[in-house]
């Protein structure tokens, strides 16, 4: 296994490196919209051959900011970075039931691609955007027990405010969201607007993503360490 010492560089590297993935964007575009110009949604990639996986699923203007974060603990822990974006303006996204139809659930999220980093990885996180704009609380949440408390315990250190997802819209424990379907070893973070996906967020979202990556740092060296003769 891959060791995760921490980064000393806090800008986001992801979108000047990143490749896309072809088959995955193909497979996004036709679940949202019978096979969306592929200009504007696509699957970007930053592989760094990592045991963890951090995933931006409604990236670009679905959940604006969620990639650049995404991207930002990744590159704290040195590890792989896939997110779904899409350029289409909000009231291009609608479909015929008045939802938005490119905010694809976690349950049903089965691109061939994503699927095999989850599988092949020890940990996977993915970052989301809160829908309710009058909280600034950060919604922790997902399966791996071990993980939710410490890292609630160190966004709060860093003055980044959390808690434990207690809302059944935001837990992300069930068994079919794309993060728990392999080693039950998912976290989801539900991330508000304000403070940290505006464009003037960059120190909040340093903050957040050291926070967030300390934290999977421990975790990742101490399954480094079980694992070794």
């Amino acid at each position: 296994m891959r060791k995760y010492e921490k980064s000393t560089n806090n800008n986001c590297c992801f979108q000047d490196r990143c490749k896309r993935l072809e088959n995955d964007t193909q497979w996004f575009a036709e679940k949202i919209n019978k096979g969306s110009p592929p200009k504007s949604v696509q699957v970007l990639f930053l592989d760094r051959n990592s045991d963890m996986i951090v995933v931006a699923p409604h990236g670009g203007k679905i959940e604006p900011g969620t990639e650049e974060i995404a991207g930002m603990v990744a590159h704290e822990l040195g590890c792989s970075c896939y997110c779904f974006c899409s350029g289409h303006r909000k009231e291009e996204r609608k479909d015929p039931g008045g939802e938005d139809g490119h905010h694809i659930d976690s349950t049903e999220i089965k691109a061939r691609h994503l699927q095999a980093l989850v599988k092949g990885s020890d940990i996977a996180i993915s970052i989301h955007g809160l829908s309710n704009s009058k909280s600034d609380r950060i919604e922790v949440g997902g399966t791996n027990q071990g993980l939710l408390q410490k890292i609630v315990n160190a966004l709060n250190k860093q003055k980044c405010p959390a808690q434990l997802a207690t809302n059944g819209s935001v837990e992300g424990t069930s068994a079919k969201n794309f993060i728990n379907r392999y080693k039950n070893r998912g976290v989801q973070l539900e991330i508000p607007l304000r403070p940290y996906r505006v464009h003037c967020a960059g120190e909040e979202r340093r903050r957040l993503a050291e926070a967030v990556a300390s934290v999977l740092r421990d975790e990742l060296q101490a399954l480094n360490q079980q694992g070794s003769p």
